[in-house]
C-alpha cells in the first residue's frame, strides 16, 4: 500500500470513529430527554389577586348554624370541615393515593367538643334531595371512624332533643343544660319560620310568572340547599 493510500485510509477511519461519537452523543441526549420530561415552570403569581371575599354560609344556612349552637351549647359548630383535618392514616400509602378524595370531603357543619374531638357531620340538604355519591361516600367513611352522620332538611328541621340523641348517641338529661339553650333556640327557630315563608312566597311568585313549573324544580329554588363551589373555579382547601 502506497504511502497516500495509507494516509487516506486513516483519515478515513478518523471520521468514521469522529462520526459515531457524534451520532452516540445525539441518541444518548434523546435518551435523557425521555427518561427525564421536561417540568413547566410555575406560573408566576399576579400582581393583584382576582379575588373577593364571600361569606362561609348562605343566609339559609346562617340559620342552621344559630339554631345548632343553641342545640349543642356544650360544644363547638364547625362550618365546612374537610375530613382530612379531623382523620390521620392508618396506612401511608393508601392515603396518598386517596388523599385528593378526602380533602375535597366536608359536611355543611361538624360537632366537636371543647377538645377538638369530633362527634358527628350534619349535611344541610334541599326539599327531597335524593342521597348523592358524595354523601354515600361520606356516610361510608365517618360509618368506619364510628362518628354519626346526619342529612337534615332545612324546612323540616328534628328537635333539639333528636339531633343531640342522633350526634351524641345518649339522652338529653341536663336540666339546665336545657334552660341554657332556650332563648337562642326559640330565635333561631322564628328566623327558620321566617326562612320557610319567604321560600314559600318565591314559590307563589315563580308559579305565577311559570304556567309550566314543576314540583322539582323546587330544589333550584331553595336557599337551603348546601352548595359547593364549583370545581373548575375554585377548589375547597
Amino acid at each position: 500500500m502506497s504511502g497516500e493510500s495509507l494516509l487516506l485510509a486513516m483519515l478515513l477511519g478518523v471520521a468514521g470513529l469522529a462520526a459515531g461519537a457524534a451520532l452516540n452523543h445525539v441518541l444518548a441526549r434523546k435518551r435523557q430527554a425521555r427518561e427525564t420530561p421536561d417540568t413547566p415552570s410555575a406560573p408566576s403569581l399576579p400582581e393583584h389577586w382576582p379575588l373577593q371575599p364571600r361569606a362561609v354560609v348562605s343566609h339559609n344556612e346562617s340559620i342552621i348554624w344559630r339554631w345548632l349552637r343553641a342545640s349543642f351549647p356544650q360544644h363547638r359548630v364547625l362550618v365546612k370541615l374537610p375530613f382530612s383535618r379531623f382523620t390521620s392514616p392508618t396506612d401511608v400509602q393508601v392515603a396518598r393515593t386517596h388523599y385528593h378524595v378526602l380533602n375535597g370531603l366536608y359536611a355543611t357543619f361538624t360537632i366537636a367538643d371543647r377538645n377538638g374531638q369530633v362527634h358527628g357531620c350534619i349535611d344541610l340538604v334541599g326539599n327531597n334531595q335524593a342521597m348523592s355519591s358524595a354523601q354515600h361516600v361520606k356516610q361510608g367513611i365517618l360509618a368506619d371512624l364510628g362518628i354519626a352522620y346526619e342529612i337534615i332538611q332545612g324546612t323540616a328541621l328534628p328537635s333539639a332533643a333528636a339531633i343531640r340523641v342522633a350526634i351524641l348517641n345518649h339522652q338529653d338529661s341536663d336540666e339546665a343544660d336545657v334552660t341554657q339553650r332556650a332563648p337562642l333556640q326559640d330565635e333561631a327557630e322564628h328566623q327558620l319560620q321566617d326562612a320557610r315563608s319567604h321560600l314559600l312566597r318565591l314559590l307563589d311568585r315563580q308559579r305565577d310568572r311559570r304556567a309550566d313549573f314543576r314540583p322539582s324544580e323546587l330544589g333550584d329554588l331553595s336557599d337551603l340547599k348546601d352548595q359547593d363551589p364549583p370545581t373548575s373555579v375554585w377548589q375547597q382547601p
